[in-house]
């Protein structure tokens, strides 16, 4: 199975009703992050991104951030409510500001307070649970610490990002530290990190063959066809693709300017998004230095659509290209 990586920022509601019109591939979509908060009911403003009538097409499987079990359970009954029968706990966020509060991989170099927790909120939430981690958050031996502690209860799953979160997204992935949790993981694993093409991710199935699922986020974002070139399920010509991607942007536009309230942050996010989707292009480069100067919503638009429409611009072979 392929899953949606939670990336804060970028596969919100939006995006993923957008890419699940446009593009197949994805099964399932882990949300980016919702806090815990305070109370005994949490807001449905706090929730927008996983309410039911935001979310069309693509499963969603919400992600909590935080380990105060009293409002953890309140959250996670309160998307059952909604419909939400699995949910995942982020211990994998990166982000020092959340990581030194102990959220997030923060979490990881404590054994004992993720066992406490889970002690306490296993018991009183109807959901199933799943965790996302990281290899460690100051060094890669901190999960395997904390294995034993995650095989005793019954998780739904462990995804796991072969990085520490000191790391942040940067350096090698650690596959020998992964190699070791894999061995004594009692957990379905799902892989995630790096998979940017499909001979990456034929490289990782053949060296972990007992897993089976696999999770996309940045790779995905640099190229929006991966899902389909992984599955190997048709050939898209590259005059298709230059239709199905102008699609995409467009309506992607238009979503984020229909949510946006004031011009400086509907542009500010198209950036963001640029800054991956010129991966698909040969010219990448110089079509996002055309975009990122734009201060205008019309001629922003109107300006992709010239590049679209009005260049040869040609989709780029990504096997080698960083992200």
């Amino acid at each position: 199975m392929l899953y949606l990586a939670p990336l804060q920022g970028y596969t919100n509601y939006i995006f993923r009703n957008v890419y699940h019109k446009h593009f197949n591939g994805i099964d399932i979509a882990i949300s980016p992050f919702v806090s815990l908060v305070d109370g005994k009911r949490v807001k449905l403003s706090h929730l927008k991104d996983v309410l039911p009538e935001n979310n069309s097409g693509m499963k969603v499987i919400p992600q909590i951030l935080g380990y105060n079990p009293e409002q953890f359970i309140i959250m996670a009954r309160d998307l059952y409510n909604l419909g939400y029968e699995s949910i995942n706990w982020n211990l994998g966020c990166p982000v020092s500001g959340i990581a030194q509060k102990k959220r997030g991989s923060g979490m990881l170099p404590y054994p004992q307070l993720i066992e406490e927790t889970l002690n306490e909120i296993l018991p009183k939430i109807p959901n199933k649970l799943s965790i996302k981690s990281r290899l460690g958050y100051f060094n890669n031996k901190e999960l395997l610490n904390v294995l034993p502690v995650l095989n005793s209860f019954p998780l739904e799953f462990l995804n796991i990002h072969p990085r520490i979160g000191k790391q942040m997204y940067k350096g090698e992935l650690d596959l020998e530290a992964f190699s070791s949790c894999v061995k004594i993981c009692e957990h379905r694993i799902i892989f995630s990190g790096d998979i940017i093409d499909y001979y990456f991710y034929n490289k990782m199935k053949n060296k972990f063959p007992s897993i089976n699922d696999w999770m996309l986020g940045r790779g995905l974002l640099s190229n929006l066809f991966l899902p389909n070139e992984i599955l190997q399920k048709e050939n898209i010509s590259d005059e298709e693709k230059l239709k199905i991607f102008s699609s995409f942007v467009n309506e992607l536009f238009e979503e984020t300017k229909n949510t946006s309230t004031a011009d400086v942050h509907l542009l500010n996010k198209m950036k963001e998004y640029w800054k991956y989707f010129k991966n698909m292009f040969d010219e990448g480069d110089e079509i996002f230095n055309t975009l990122k100067f734009i201060q205008d919503v019309e001629k922003f638009s109107n300006t992709t659509n010239e590049i679209l429409f009005e260049t040869n611009i040609v989709f780029s072979s990504l096997n080698s290209k960083k992200i």
